[in-house]
């Protein structure tokens, strides 16, 4: 057991408690903002479910009315989207005001039928408010897959109103991340007709975008429809005939033979073909209209070298399957997605297609997505996730492995010696699994011009404070199972000489995951990138002439999503220092960001101890 003297630990328990009251006091701050300069004052929203030629519709009106807290101009857009499935019957809005329809191609992101419908509406002064009312009809009722409460603005009142028909039983209302403070109430009303569920919602936050949160269905308040799959078999079925398109490809075995040459075993060809789809098809996404389920054909993947999950791993499927291996398009929901299909067979369960491979034995969960892992690593996005395998008529449910923060590493390792009045030694980098793929990625959106700077300040401090030279790859290949980069050091920032004795810190200050969060504003829960164990290692060799006065204790603090740790330990001639971030669980709830931050204060604390050493 460590036993820690220092006063500053003595607090931790009365700061801790200190602690728990500001984040509970925290969480209650569930009002307005000061940055509110247009709230939504009222806003209803219904939406009819009816039966029309032996099929489900739902009818959606949605209005709101605006106004505007701010002496300054301000612009607002309400908007709502439509597209093949999802009618714009009637758009209205007080003044003179007319509405706009427009397709819509985010940068990086490739609709194919979606619209948006809007006005652009200018509040020119403090008070003044605006109605607009939105009309639309879901032809398919499978693509209303869920309805969040919140809204771009802040809602003062809010009245959530679903009709269900005695015709349509089958459809109900599965509730999550709701409201604990009663900003949220909900009445029933059943008859012979159908059912009324009414949500009655007050003072709901605006939703905001901001950085490391996590998806919205993990921690906004909103419903699932589900319904309009029987189950999870009738969600696969429409989704085995929605990526039933032409699989042909010319020249294919050309193709492959020019992949796969120099290839000796089953495996070396299924790593060259997963490589040669990662490294040659551009990722982009589908992320509405028919294109969100619907995978391009193989042929145009190839030709456009570009595709979304759903092409990619239909390419990379077609490539296998002609070479005779057991490979099968799988749809998943990712870690972004709380729920599973075999519980909610909706369209919301699933975001995400992969190829699960079958071979001697083994299953292979292959992403194509993801450039910079091999064929071997499940990514941690979908890590124990559900998967639906396609498997003829019917398909494979599978839980992915989930083998979390223990193969996804992010190492740096110095290496020291005393040299007159600095130290100086060589330093290496190692990063596997998630750690690679995102560090691989970050490197590769770096101008040509600018990626040794990065490399050189990846060895460097987090205040560039060292002289890092020699920096070379040992080995960053995509298909290998870890990046190695390796360079010198000099480092005059971590050594101070008074008198007779020597202080070293031996903290390399080299880890963002550690820096803190800023709660000022923030409104959502903070999601690091990836479950994964950082790890800063400095190994120091004791000079002949100097012997150690004082080596720090060791530290170690449990968290709700892992562990921090420190450790100083003598080994004969040489002094190791070691610290350590295990991230578990990534989410930190919004009440928990003060926690968080306090932990990472004290880990910080203990790795920034000095060891002292005294010459002889």
């Amino acid at each position: 057991m460590v036993i820690i003297k220092n006063t500053y630990y003595q607090t931790r328990v009365l700061r801790l408690l200190f602690l728990f009251c500001l984040a509970w006091l925290y969480v209650q701050a569930y009002s307005q903002t000061p940055d509110d300069k247009v709230i939504i004052n009222h806003y209803d929203e219904t939406y009819t479910f009816v039966m029309k030629d032996g099929k489900p519709f739902v009818s959606n009106t949605i209005e709101r009315e605006y106004v505007s807290l701010s002496k300054l101009s301000q612009t607002i857009q309400p908007s709502v989207f439509y597209g093949n499935d999802i009618t714009v019957d009637h758009a209205s809005c007080s003044g003179s005001y007319k509405a706009n329809y427009k397709s819509i191609t985010p940068e990086n992101v490739f609709f194919d039928d979606t619209k948006i419908c809007f006005f652009h509406i200018n509040l020119d002064k403090e008070g003044k408010k605006v109605r607009t009312t939105f009309q639309r009809t879901f032809k398919d009722v499978k693509y209303l897959a869920r309805v969040f409460f919140t809204d771009d603005y802040f809602i003062r009142t809010k009245t959530l109103t679903f009709k269900i028909p005695s015709s349509l039983s089958d459809f109900e209302l599965v509730e999550y991340n709701m409201p604990t403070d009663g900003s949220v109430k909900v009445s029933h009303i059943d008859n012979a007709d159908g059912r009324q569920i009414t949500y009655t919602i007050t003072n709901m936050p605006a939703q905001k975008q901001e950085k490391m949160a996590p998806s919205p269905s993990k921690y906004l308040p909103h419903v699932i429809i589900k319904g309009a799959f029987k189950d999870h078999h009738d969600l696969y079925r429409w989704a085995r005939m929605m990526s039933d398109v032409n699989c042909d490809i010319t020249g294919v075995d050309s193709l492959i033979a020019s992949i796969t040459h120099g290839c000796t075993s089953a495996m070396d060809k299924v790593c060259a073909t997963y490589r040669w789809v990662q490294e040659n098809i551009h990722y982009v996404a589908f992320e509405a209209g028919v294109s969100a389920h619907q995978p391009d054909r193989p042929s145009e993947v190839l030709r456009k070298r570009y595709g979304d999950c759903k092409g990619m791993s239909l390419l990379l499927k077609t490539l296998l399957c002609r070479q005779g291996f057991d490979a099968r398009l799988t749809d998943i929901g990712t870690t972004d997605i709380p729920y599973r299909m075999t519980e909610l067979p909706t369209l919301a369960s699933a975001n995400h297609v992969i190829c699960t491979l079958f071979e001697n034995g083994q299953s292979y969960y292959l992403d194509p997505t993801c450039r910079f892992i091999p064929a071997s690593h499940i990514p941690g996005h979908i890590q124990g996730c559900e998967a639906m395998i396609e498997n003829g008529d019917d398909c494979i449910i599978q839980l992915l492995p989930h083998p979390g923060h223990t193969i996804s590493k992010d190492s740096l390792c110095y290496h020291y010696q005393l040299a007159d009045d600095h130290l100086e030694g060589n330093v290496v980098y190692t990063c596997t699994g998630d750690m690679k793929e995102l560090f691989m990625s970050q490197l590769e959106q770096i101008r040509q011009g600018d990626k040794q700077t990065f490399l050189e300040n990846n060895l460097n401090s987090d205040n560039h404070t060292h002289q890092v030279t020699d920096v070379h790859w040992e080995d960053h290949h995509p298909s290998s199972p870890a990046a190695v980069l390796r360079g010198h050091v000099v480092n005059r920032h971590s050594i101070q000489m008074l008198d007779n004795e020597l202080y070293l810190e031996l903290n390399p200050h080299n880890n963002y995951f550690i820096q803190k969060i800023d709660t000022t504003k923030r409104v959502s829960d903070f999601e690091q990138p990836v479950a994964c164990t950082i790890t800063r290692v400095v190994e120091f060799t004791l000079p002949e002439n100097y012997e150690v006065v004082h080596i720090p204790q060791g530290f170690s603090l449990p968290t709700r999503q892992g562990l921090l740790s420190c450790s100083f330990i003598q080994d004969g001639h040489v002094i190791r220092y070691e610290e350590r971030m295990q991230i578990e669980n990534p989410l930190i709830r919004l009440a928990d960001i003060l926690l968080w931050n306090e932990a990472v204060s004290q880990w910080t604390d203990a790795c920034n101890e000095q060891v002292i050493l005294r010459k002889k």
